[in-house]
């Protein structure tokens, strides 16, 4: 074994004796356990900036990260849990969302949304970005809620190259933020400006917003100029429906029906525009589902399956698999 394995295994050995032996003092003066995060244990392998994520996120709702050649490739910051809202602004680095590979050089915005694993695949030795990782209720919520057709734009495009301009700005705004942080844990009880929690996340979520506004230039339902107006509602119309009834309803002529249309014309305008196929719809929100199940939930496969209404979990895994490139417990075991 090498020295350097010895030496972090002794460290965690060290940090596990401790703790449970702050656990038995704790018992035998009478006071509650030491509970001992699982950040404390794992400080060998992540920073000192990573190891209170968990806490920056219970208390702001997000945590902002800054990222180098070797943070981006720690698995805890891309296990699914969290939207992710990314700023390359060095270097270049190529990643699997999934089963589908993408490349981010600098000025390149990725945005991930919760369910998705992330993998670093390879990545350059200056490679540095800024990112918000963002719990699922902190940039949308029932009363502000996200357009259906940009969620599905961006799953299917993680990556959108930004104006010069615009990146200097947003990595400004995100210097902003980070240093209202630091300065509201230096501060003390008595000395702390009561509104600097509500401008951290009001900076944290412009700069999120200002990607999803990116983004949203880019959908083909809102570039089409074919009549767009009809069709584009027609397709939102179907997205919805679709995002509410998949679990009950995957047969076309539900949606057609609902919607006054033909099977054939919904299929015909979903491929025009958004260059997938009613049945292609289908099993991409199923699958977008399944997902959530499956990582943000931790669901058994086969009680995923039988939420979802699939007839038995082999038909589910023949789906999710090809969606993703993954059974269903292969994905889970990934995460």
């Amino acid at each position: 074994m090498k020295k350097e394995d010895q030496t972090s295994k002794t460290k965690v050995n060290k940090a596990q004796s401790s703790a449970i032996q702050g656990t038995i003092n704790s018992k035998k003066r009478g006071r509650k356990p030491l509970v001992v995060k699982m950040a404390e244990l794992e400080s060998v392998q992540l920073p000192q900036n990573l190891l209170y994520l968990d806490e920056i996120s219970n208390q702001y709702g997000f945590a902002p990260v800054e990222l180098d050649a070797r943070l981006a490739k720690i698995s805890r910051l891309w296990d699914g849990t969290r939207t992710i809202c990314l700023l390359c602004t060095q270097g270049e680095s190529t990643f699997k969302m999934d089963s589908t590979r993408c490349k981010i050089k600098k000025n390149d915005a990725v945005l991930i949304d919760t369910g998705f694993l992330l993998q670093c695949d390879s990545i350059s030795k200056d490679f540095k970005a800024v990112a918000i990782l963002a719990n699922k209720s902190f940039l949308f919520s029932p009363v502000f809620p996200r357009p259906i057709d940009l969620y599905y734009f961006i799953q299917q495009k993680a990556v959108l190259s930004l104006p010069e301009k615009l990146a200097a700005r947003l990595f400004e705004m995100f210097d902003t933020m980070r240093e209202k942080i630091t300065h509201h844990k230096k501060a003390d009880f008595f000395n702390q400006d009561i509104f600097n929690n509500h401008i951290v996340q009001q900076l944290a979520k412009s700069f999120c917003y200002e990607l999803f506004n990116q983004y949203s230039k880019h959908i083909p339902l809102r570039r089409n100029s074919d009549s767009p107006a009809t069709r584009e509602m027609i397709i939102l119309r179907f997205l919805h429906l679709l995002d509410q009834k998949v679990d009950s309803e995957r047969m076309i002529g539900y949606y057609a029906e609902n919607l006054g249309i033909t099977p054939q014309y919904l299929t015909t305008i979903l491929k025009a525009i958004t260059g997938y196929s009613a049945n292609q719809w289908v099993h991409i929100v199923a699958c977008d589902k399944a997902k959530h199940l499956l990582a943000a939930q931790r669901k058994n496969p086969l009680i995923a399956a039988k939420e979802l209404n699939y007839p038995d979990q082999a038909s589910f895994s023949k789906m999710f698999k090809t969606e993703t490139g993954f059974t269903p417990i292969q994905y889970q075991k990934t995460i």
